[in-house]
């Protein structure tokens, strides 16, 4: 691991100051030009033009006739002593502002050099950090032991190629893998080659691992690269990513051969393109990308690793541990037509898949509790919902009869019907409907209580076959199919024991169920007013 060399520090004390404030070294430059030279030679020629002016006063004096004060102007002697007086002033003056002028000269001369200086250093500092920056970086590689990085993954496939010419295992992890298992693929004739000295040679082996089609992964990356979200007119089956992966699959089946060469689908979400070859291993950091941007792969650094690396080891049982754990063979899906549920269900826009009723209660509450709109119920007696002390039933009742309640229409077998007795004759054998009609009987009586304000609870029985139990909100539909039969001893009631599923509003299967609970509830649909049905079932009890 090579070591490199700290940045050096600045060594002139000037630098330093150039570094924290320009302007004082300007000023200390200048302070020291005029402070030194300056001073002393302001002290010398003053001291010169004093003596001067001091001996033309002094001359002055000598010239003046006897017996008076007044200097003699027109004698040798007073004119030489007013000429130095007067050149003594002069020069004394000049020199003031010979030097200010000579003085703002040099420090002009000063800044413009200090300036220079001060952009030559910031250049050099900035180069200094780009090379530290560089350092840090191939420090990183080399702690991480990267061999080489290529700036995009088709400036490393010629040698990615290379490498698995030359090895006797190779992995491969990725979308589609087009580049070597399609027809159009840039390197597919060269990995033909490979294929058959695979099959052809004792100890050779391929593995490849492309994306499950029919995943819910596939289609969220298909669509990210598509123009447009995915609808009728814009199926997921007309995507390139979908195209791709089918001939890939096609392609690589044809070539099947057990243990030597493989090919798999995964399903989880595709993280990386990998390939791992008997010397290196290389590896892309797949992402979603920029939108409508194209394919997304490809376009960040590609990254080798020597097999012995201990990156190489981790990214080695990233492989094995897909491919042992979370993978299936392509037979599965050519072969046996299997399709899985992941990629239907978000095609369906299927939000939530409970396993029974009962572990759907919660999210069941939280819609009873917070709808704002109206909520549709079918079911065969509802006593989840109606029966005191139900927990269902303490959400209703605790409702704010002050405020505009939401309207809730429950859908309840009538007990009467044909369907109604069939349903009791399996629940109860050799007994008549009596339970049923008693729980109904205790639903309708509990909505008329809380009906709390006009048309806020509405109940109607319908005499259709039990086809599902249902909860239609603004939040979506959740349903769990009816049935007949249960292999659990003495079991009574049939209802709450498969998967409960959740579709979203706007869903076709949404608008399939609402178009259901409507024709039950409709005049002209199979249906009874409660009111109308309790006073019947009174007088038909008085009669017996």
């Amino acid at each position: 691991m090579p070591e490199y060399p700290a940045r050096p520090q600045k060594a002139a004390a000037n630098v330093d100051k150039a570094e924290a404030d320009p302007e004082a070294l300007r000023g200390s430059v200048a302070c020291d030009s005029g402070s030194e030279r300056g001073w002393r030679g302001f002290a010398l020629r003053g001291a010169m033009c004093l003596i001067g002016f001091l001996s033309g006063v002094v001359l002055l004096i000598l010239s003046a006739e006897p017996g008076t004060a007044d200097p003699s102007w027109s004698t040798p002697l007073g004119q030489l002593g007013l000429a130095l007086c007067i050149t003594s002033v002069l020069y004394f003056i000049f020199q003031q502002v010979f030097d200010r002028t000579n003085q703002e000269h040099v420090e002009r001369v000063v800044r413009g050099a200090v300036g220079s200086l001060d952009g030559k250093i910031q250049r050099v500092d900035a180069s200094l950090d780009e090379l530290l920056t560089h350092n840090k970086i191939l420090a990183g590689a080399f702690d991480s032991g990267v061999v080489c990085i290529y700036s995009r993954r088709s400036d490393g496939l010629a040698d990615v190629m290379t490498d698995i010419r030359q090895s006797e295992r190779v992995r491969l992890l990725g979308i589609s893998l087009r580049e070597y298992f399609m027809n159009a693929g840039r390197y597919s004739g060269e990995m033909d080659v490979v294929m058959t000295n695979t099959k052809n040679t004792e100890g050779r082996s391929l593995e490849a691992l492309i994306l499950d089609p029919n995943g819910d992964q596939a289609t969220i990356r298909a669509e990210r690269e598509s123009d447009a979200p995915f609808s009728v007119d814009n199926p997921y089956e007309r995507s390139g990513l979908y195209a791709d992966v089918q001939q890939t699959m096609q392609n690589l089946n044809m070539r099947y051969v057990p243990n030597k060469i493989e090919g798999r689908v995964y399903s989880g979400a595709p993280c990386a393109f990998m390939v791992i070859t008997d010397t290196h291993t290389y590896i892309e950091q797949y992402h979603y990308g920029l939108p409508k941007s194209g394919l997304v792969g490809g376009s960040f650094p590609l990254l080798k690793f020597p097999s012995d690396s201990q990156v190489a080891k981790h990214l080695e049982g990233h492989f094995t541990y897909i491919w042992e754990n979370h993978s299936r063979p392509l037979v599965d899906l050519l072969v046996k037509r299997e399709v899985g549920v992941s990629k239907n269900a978000w095609e369906c826009q299927l939000m939530n898949l409970y396993p029974s009723r009962s572990e759907a209660e919660d999210r069941i509450a939280y819609i009873l509790a917070n709808a704002s709109g109206e909520v549709g119920m079918l079911g065969i007696s509802l006593r989840d919902f109606f029966h005191g002390g139900r927990r269902f039933y303490k959400i209703l009742a605790s409702r704010d009869s002050s405020a505009k309640a939401r309207q809730i229409r429950a859908l309840l077998l009538n007990p009467e019907s044909d369907q109604g007795r069939i349903r009791s004759e399996r629940e109860e054998p050799g007994t008549r409907p009596d339970n049923l009609n008693n729980d109904v009987l205790t639903s309708l009586n509990t909505i008329e209580r809380l009906d709390t304000t006009p048309d806020s609870v509405d109940a109607r029985l319908y005499h259709g076959a039990p086809c599902c139990f249902m909860v239609l909100s603004e939040y979506g539909v959740l349903i769990e199919q009816y049935h007949y039969g249960s292999d659990e001893p003495g079991s009574t009631i049939l209802g709450g024991k498969v998967p409960v599923l959740e579709y979203a509003p706007g869903s076709q299967a949404y608008r399939e169920f609402s178009g259901h609970f409507e024709f039950l509830w409709g005049s002209k649909g199979p249906s009874t007013e409660a009111q109308e049905w309790m006073v019947d079932s009174a007088r038909a009890g008085g009669a017996r």
